[in-house]
Protein backbone atom coordinates (compact mmCIF):
# COMPACT_ATOMS: atom_id res chain seq x y z
CA UNK A 1 0.00 0.00 0.00
CA UNK A 2 3.22 2.31 0.17
CA UNK A 3 4.80 1.81 -3.89
CA UNK A 4 2.81 4.53 -4.73
CA UNK A 5 4.39 6.70 -2.77
CA UNK A 6 8.09 5.27 -4.04
CA UNK A 7 9.78 6.53 -7.19
CA UNK A 8 10.27 3.72 -9.78
CA UNK A 9 8.90 1.19 -7.17
CA UNK A 10 8.93 -2.35 -8.66
CA UNK A 11 11.53 -1.23 -11.32
CA UNK A 12 14.89 -0.43 -11.99
CA UNK A 13 16.20 2.99 -10.09
CA UNK A 14 18.18 5.11 -12.48
CA UNK A 15 21.72 5.75 -11.21
CA UNK A 16 21.79 9.36 -11.72
CA UNK A 17 18.35 9.67 -9.86
CA UNK A 18 20.26 7.94 -6.73
CA UNK A 19 20.80 9.73 -3.81
CA UNK A 20 23.38 7.83 -3.06
CA UNK A 21 24.82 7.40 -7.07
CA UNK A 22 26.03 4.03 -5.87
CA UNK A 23 22.38 2.25 -5.41
CA UNK A 24 23.87 1.12 -1.67
CA UNK A 25 19.90 1.99 -0.40
CA UNK A 26 19.35 -1.31 -2.45
CA UNK A 27 21.89 -3.89 -1.15
CA UNK A 28 20.37 -5.68 1.67
CA UNK A 29 21.46 -8.65 3.91
CA UNK A 30 19.98 -11.16 6.32
CA UNK A 31 20.76 -11.49 9.95
CA UNK A 32 18.90 -12.73 12.90
CA UNK A 33 19.74 -11.25 16.47
CA UNK A 34 20.33 -14.06 18.43
CA UNK A 35 17.43 -13.28 20.96
CA UNK A 36 13.76 -14.29 20.53
CA UNK A 37 12.51 -11.34 22.01
CA UNK A 38 13.34 -8.23 19.62
CA UNK A 39 9.50 -7.58 19.59
CA UNK A 40 9.11 -6.75 23.33
CA UNK A 41 13.19 -5.18 23.73
CA UNK A 42 13.98 -4.11 20.30
CA UNK A 43 16.98 -1.86 21.39
CA UNK A 44 20.12 -2.64 19.70
CA UNK A 45 22.13 -2.95 22.48
CA UNK A 46 21.15 -5.38 24.92
CA UNK A 47 23.06 -6.25 28.10
CA UNK A 48 22.39 -9.32 29.59
CA UNK A 49 22.38 -10.19 33.71
CA UNK A 50 22.78 -12.71 35.63
CA UNK A 51 21.96 -12.18 39.32
CA UNK A 52 22.70 -8.95 38.91
CA UNK A 53 26.01 -9.01 37.03
CA UNK A 54 26.64 -8.01 33.54
CA UNK A 55 27.73 -11.14 31.54
CA UNK A 56 29.76 -11.66 28.24
CA UNK A 57 27.91 -11.97 25.26
CA UNK A 58 29.64 -10.47 22.60
CA UNK A 59 30.47 -12.61 19.41
CA UNK A 60 30.79 -9.57 16.99
CA UNK A 61 35.18 -9.06 17.05
CA UNK A 62 34.69 -6.61 20.15
CA UNK A 63 32.29 -4.00 18.72
CA UNK A 64 30.02 -2.77 21.53
CA UNK A 65 26.23 -4.45 19.80
CA UNK A 66 24.81 -8.32 20.30
CA UNK A 67 25.86 -11.25 18.93
CA UNK A 68 24.05 -11.43 15.46
CA UNK A 69 23.83 -14.82 12.73
CA UNK A 70 24.33 -13.34 9.29
CA UNK A 71 23.20 -15.65 5.92
CA UNK A 72 25.94 -16.21 3.36
CA UNK A 73 25.72 -17.90 0.04
CA UNK A 74 27.35 -17.83 -3.47
CA UNK A 75 26.34 -14.27 -4.19
CA UNK A 76 26.38 -12.88 -0.49
CA UNK A 77 29.67 -12.54 1.39
CA UNK A 78 30.45 -12.94 4.60
CA UNK A 79 30.92 -10.02 7.62
CA UNK A 80 33.84 -10.21 9.45
CA UNK A 81 32.16 -8.75 12.66
CA UNK A 82 29.22 -11.50 12.54
CA UNK A 83 28.80 -15.13 12.79
CA UNK A 84 28.06 -16.26 9.23
CA UNK A 85 26.15 -19.64 8.22
CA UNK A 86 24.96 -21.11 5.27
CA UNK A 87 22.74 -23.79 7.03
CA UNK A 88 18.95 -23.21 6.50
CA UNK A 89 19.03 -25.10 9.70
CA UNK A 90 20.77 -22.34 11.49
CA UNK A 91 17.85 -20.02 10.99
CA UNK A 92 15.05 -22.52 11.99
CA UNK A 93 13.82 -23.75 15.68
CA UNK A 94 15.94 -25.70 17.60
CA UNK A 95 13.05 -28.40 18.05
CA UNK A 96 13.00 -31.23 20.64
CA UNK A 97 16.63 -30.76 21.70
CA UNK A 98 17.21 -29.30 25.21
CA UNK A 99 19.31 -26.39 26.14
CA UNK A 100 21.34 -26.61 29.42
CA UNK A 101 21.93 -23.04 31.55
CA UNK A 102 24.60 -24.51 34.15
CA UNK A 103 25.65 -22.64 37.12
CA UNK A 104 27.90 -23.00 40.33
CA UNK A 105 25.39 -22.64 43.45
CA UNK A 106 28.10 -23.83 45.81
CA UNK A 107 30.48 -21.31 47.74
CA UNK A 108 34.00 -21.04 47.97
CA UNK A 109 35.91 -23.96 49.84
CA UNK A 110 33.11 -26.66 49.51
CA UNK A 111 33.06 -28.85 47.07
CA UNK A 112 31.57 -28.09 43.66
CA UNK A 113 27.65 -27.93 43.19
CA UNK A 114 26.20 -27.11 40.28
CA UNK A 115 22.51 -26.16 38.97
CA UNK A 116 21.24 -27.25 35.96
CA UNK A 117 18.29 -25.48 34.29
CA UNK A 118 16.40 -26.89 31.17
CA UNK A 119 14.61 -25.36 28.75
CA UNK A 120 12.91 -27.23 25.78
CA UNK A 121 11.15 -26.40 22.26
CA UNK A 122 9.11 -29.77 21.99
CA UNK A 123 5.46 -29.95 20.70
CA UNK A 124 3.38 -31.89 23.36
CA UNK A 125 6.18 -32.04 25.65
CA UNK A 126 5.58 -34.42 28.70
CA UNK A 127 9.09 -34.56 31.25
CA UNK A 128 12.68 -34.22 30.61
CA UNK A 129 15.15 -37.96 30.51
CA UNK A 130 17.85 -37.49 32.72
CA UNK A 131 20.86 -39.28 33.35
CA UNK A 132 24.16 -38.27 35.57
CA UNK A 133 26.64 -40.28 35.44
CA UNK A 134 24.74 -42.80 34.07
CA UNK A 135 22.63 -43.22 36.48
CA UNK A 136 18.58 -42.13 35.95
CA UNK A 137 17.68 -39.22 37.82
CA UNK A 138 14.07 -38.64 38.49
CA UNK A 139 13.36 -34.86 37.69
CA UNK A 140 9.90 -32.80 38.18
CA UNK A 141 9.88 -29.35 36.66
CA UNK A 142 12.79 -27.55 34.84
CA UNK A 143 16.56 -28.20 37.11
CA UNK A 144 18.08 -29.95 39.07
CA UNK A 145 21.20 -30.29 41.37
CA UNK A 146 24.25 -31.77 40.20
CA UNK A 147 27.03 -32.80 42.22
CA UNK A 148 30.39 -33.02 41.08
CA UNK A 149 32.63 -35.97 42.08
CA UNK A 150 36.50 -35.74 41.50
CA UNK A 151 37.31 -37.01 37.71
CA UNK A 152 34.77 -37.35 35.20
CA UNK A 153 31.17 -36.41 35.49
CA UNK A 154 28.43 -36.64 32.80
CA UNK A 155 25.11 -35.56 32.32
CA UNK A 156 22.43 -36.42 29.83
CA UNK A 157 18.90 -35.27 29.45
CA UNK A 158 16.14 -35.48 26.80
CA UNK A 159 12.88 -34.20 26.38
CA UNK A 160 10.13 -36.63 26.36
CA UNK A 161 6.25 -35.84 24.57
CA UNK A 162 3.24 -36.98 25.35
CA UNK A 163 2.92 -40.07 23.21
CA UNK A 164 6.79 -41.29 24.61
CA UNK A 165 8.81 -40.26 21.68
CA UNK A 166 12.37 -38.69 22.98
CA UNK A 167 14.27 -35.67 21.08
CA UNK A 168 17.42 -35.23 20.87
CA UNK A 169 20.40 -35.76 23.76
CA UNK A 170 22.24 -32.76 25.03
CA UNK A 171 25.43 -34.31 26.75
CA UNK A 172 28.08 -32.91 28.91
CA UNK A 173 31.24 -34.43 30.55
CA UNK A 174 33.02 -32.43 33.07
CA UNK A 175 36.00 -33.62 34.21
CA UNK A 176 36.29 -32.09 38.06
CA UNK A 177 39.55 -31.20 40.11
CA UNK A 178 39.37 -30.12 43.41
CA UNK A 179 42.68 -28.97 43.80
CA UNK A 180 42.51 -26.94 40.34
CA UNK A 181 40.63 -24.30 42.71
CA UNK A 182 43.56 -22.89 44.72
CA UNK A 183 42.84 -19.02 45.21
CA UNK A 184 46.10 -18.61 47.16
CA UNK A 185 46.83 -17.88 43.68
CA UNK A 186 45.26 -14.45 43.39
CA UNK A 187 46.53 -11.53 42.03
CA UNK A 188 45.94 -8.07 43.62
CA UNK A 189 43.31 -5.73 41.47
CA UNK A 190 44.74 -2.25 41.40
CA UNK A 191 43.03 0.29 39.23
CA UNK A 192 46.34 2.63 38.77
CA UNK A 193 45.36 7.03 39.29
CA UNK A 194 41.98 6.38 39.79
CA UNK A 195 41.36 9.98 41.15
CA UNK A 196 43.68 11.49 38.16
CA UNK A 197 45.71 13.02 40.69
CA UNK A 198 48.93 12.03 39.16
CA UNK A 199 50.14 13.77 35.85
CA UNK A 200 52.60 11.71 33.39
CA UNK A 201 55.99 13.74 33.22
CA UNK A 202 56.35 12.57 29.90
CA UNK A 203 53.45 14.44 28.38
CA UNK A 204 53.50 18.46 27.53
CA UNK A 205 53.64 20.19 30.51
CA UNK A 206 52.35 16.88 32.74
CA UNK A 207 49.00 17.88 31.67
CA UNK A 208 47.89 14.11 30.89
CA UNK A 209 47.33 11.36 33.57
CA UNK A 210 49.77 8.74 33.92
CA UNK A 211 48.48 5.27 33.69
CA UNK A 212 45.34 6.69 31.40
CA UNK A 213 45.21 6.83 27.37
CA UNK A 214 42.60 7.26 24.43
CA UNK A 215 41.88 5.56 21.82
CA UNK A 216 40.58 7.84 18.92
CA UNK A 217 39.10 6.58 15.42
CA UNK A 218 39.57 9.62 13.62
CA UNK A 219 42.80 11.86 12.82
CA UNK A 220 41.36 14.87 14.79
CA UNK A 221 42.47 13.03 18.01
CA UNK A 222 40.09 14.90 20.70
CA UNK A 223 40.14 18.27 21.75
CA UNK A 224 40.78 17.57 25.56
CA UNK A 225 42.01 14.74 26.95
CA UNK A 226 43.96 16.33 30.41
CA UNK A 227 43.91 16.86 33.90
CA UNK A 228 41.71 19.62 34.97
CA UNK A 229 42.70 21.64 38.09
CA UNK A 230 40.15 23.71 38.15
CA UNK A 231 36.80 21.44 38.31
CA UNK A 232 36.79 17.90 40.60
CA UNK A 233 34.94 16.09 42.73
CA UNK A 234 38.27 15.55 45.25
CA UNK A 235 41.08 15.48 45.46
CA UNK A 236 43.29 18.47 43.76
CA UNK A 237 41.89 17.60 40.09
CA UNK A 238 39.93 15.46 37.69
CA UNK A 239 40.01 14.64 34.19
CA UNK A 240 38.66 16.46 31.51
CA UNK A 241 37.57 14.92 28.21
CA UNK A 242 36.30 16.60 25.26
CA UNK A 243 35.96 15.54 21.39
CA UNK A 244 37.98 16.77 18.19
CA UNK A 245 35.31 19.09 16.14
CA UNK A 246 35.73 18.74 12.39
CA UNK A 247 36.27 22.83 11.34
CA UNK A 248 34.38 22.13 8.36
CA UNK A 249 31.62 20.37 9.17
CA UNK A 250 31.19 21.03 13.07
CA UNK A 251 30.92 17.32 13.75
CA UNK A 252 32.20 16.05 17.09
CA UNK A 253 34.25 12.61 16.60
CA UNK A 254 33.67 10.38 19.64
CA UNK A 255 36.75 8.58 21.51
CA UNK A 256 37.33 6.63 24.64
CA UNK A 257 39.34 7.28 27.54
CA UNK A 258 40.82 3.92 28.99
CA UNK A 259 42.89 2.61 31.72
CA UNK A 260 46.20 1.39 31.17
CA UNK A 261 45.80 -2.75 31.46
CA UNK A 262 45.33 -4.35 34.57
CA UNK A 263 45.82 -7.91 36.18
CA UNK A 264 42.14 -9.33 37.34
CA UNK A 265 41.26 -12.47 39.04
CA UNK A 266 39.10 -14.92 36.46
CA UNK A 267 35.57 -15.77 37.19
CA UNK A 268 34.90 -13.48 39.62
CA UNK A 269 31.94 -10.65 40.28
CA UNK A 270 33.00 -6.92 39.67
CA UNK A 271 32.20 -3.30 40.09
CA UNK A 272 33.61 -0.55 38.16
CA UNK A 273 32.72 3.00 39.36
CA UNK A 274 33.40 6.09 38.26
CA UNK A 275 31.95 9.38 38.90
CA UNK A 276 31.01 11.86 36.31
CA UNK A 277 29.64 15.62 35.38
CA UNK A 278 29.59 17.10 31.84
CA UNK A 279 29.18 20.63 30.97
CA UNK A 280 25.12 20.00 29.14
CA UNK A 281 22.80 17.92 30.96
CA UNK A 282 21.80 14.81 29.12
CA UNK A 283 25.06 13.82 27.69
CA UNK A 284 25.71 10.42 26.38
CA UNK A 285 28.62 8.42 27.83
CA UNK A 286 29.14 4.77 27.74
CA UNK A 287 31.10 3.18 30.92
CA UNK A 288 32.61 0.12 29.82
CA UNK A 289 34.90 -2.71 30.60
CA UNK A 290 37.26 -4.54 27.92
CA UNK A 291 39.35 -7.71 27.99
CA UNK A 292 42.42 -6.51 27.19
CA UNK A 293 44.04 -9.68 25.57
CA UNK A 294 41.63 -10.97 22.80
CA UNK A 295 38.67 -9.10 22.18
CA UNK A 296 35.26 -11.44 22.28
CA UNK A 297 35.78 -13.02 25.90
CA UNK A 298 34.56 -9.70 27.60
CA UNK A 299 32.92 -6.40 26.19
CA UNK A 300 31.03 -4.67 29.19
CA UNK A 301 29.07 -1.58 28.26
CA UNK A 302 25.99 0.76 29.27
CA UNK A 303 25.04 3.66 28.30
CA UNK A 304 24.72 6.43 30.80
CA UNK A 305 23.33 10.31 30.84
CA UNK A 306 25.09 12.74 32.50
CA UNK A 307 24.17 15.89 33.98
CA UNK A 308 26.08 19.11 34.77
CA UNK A 309 26.68 17.49 38.67
CA UNK A 310 28.78 14.88 40.33
CA UNK A 311 27.24 11.54 39.98
CA UNK A 312 28.49 8.05 40.28
CA UNK A 313 27.88 5.57 37.72
CA UNK A 314 28.38 1.99 38.35
CA UNK A 315 29.22 -1.75 35.92
CA UNK A 316 28.60 -4.11 38.08
CA UNK A 317 30.77 -7.63 35.88
CA UNK A 318 30.41 -10.98 35.61
CA UNK A 319 34.19 -12.17 34.40
CA UNK A 320 34.73 -15.00 32.08
CA UNK A 321 36.88 -17.73 33.58
CA UNK A 322 39.59 -17.08 31.09
CA UNK A 323 39.81 -13.38 31.18
CA UNK A 324 42.70 -12.47 33.77
CA UNK A 325 43.56 -9.00 32.19
CA UNK A 326 40.86 -6.00 31.72
CA UNK A 327 40.76 -2.01 31.32
CA UNK A 328 38.22 -0.34 32.10
CA UNK A 329 37.15 3.32 30.54
CA UNK A 330 34.46 5.50 29.19
CA UNK A 331 33.45 6.39 25.85
CA UNK A 332 32.28 10.37 25.32
CA UNK A 333 30.17 11.11 22.28
CA UNK A 334 29.49 15.27 22.36
CA UNK A 335 30.47 18.02 24.90
CA UNK A 336 32.74 18.23 27.66
CA UNK A 337 32.77 15.41 30.11
CA UNK A 338 34.40 15.19 33.18
CA UNK A 339 35.81 11.90 35.19
CA UNK A 340 37.24 11.70 39.46
CA UNK A 341 37.36 8.99 42.06
CA UNK A 342 36.96 5.99 39.98
CA UNK A 343 37.18 2.48 41.13
CA UNK A 344 37.61 -1.16 40.80
CA UNK A 345 36.87 -3.62 43.65
CA UNK A 346 36.40 -7.30 43.32
CA UNK A 347 33.19 -8.80 45.12
CA UNK A 348 32.60 -12.09 44.68
CA UNK A 349 33.80 -15.31 43.46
Amino acid sequence: GKTENIPHANGRTPIEEDESKGLITHYFDVRIVLRNDTTVHPQPKENVYVDGFMVPYNARGGEWWGPQLKWVDDTTPPQITCDNTGEINDFEWPLNEVKVDLKKVSVVGEPTVLEAQFSTLTPNFSHYHLEINGELIPIEGDACIWKLREGLNSLRVSSVNDIGRSGFPSEFELEYDPSLADYSQSVTVELKNSGFEEADPKTEKASKPVHWGTICSNPLRSKDFTIDTGVKRSGKSSLRATPAKDPETGTEYAFIVKSANFEVNPATDVIYTVWLRASEDNTPVDIALLESKYKGLGTYVEQVTVGKKWEKYELKCRLHNEINMIYVGFKVYRGTVWADDADFVEVGR
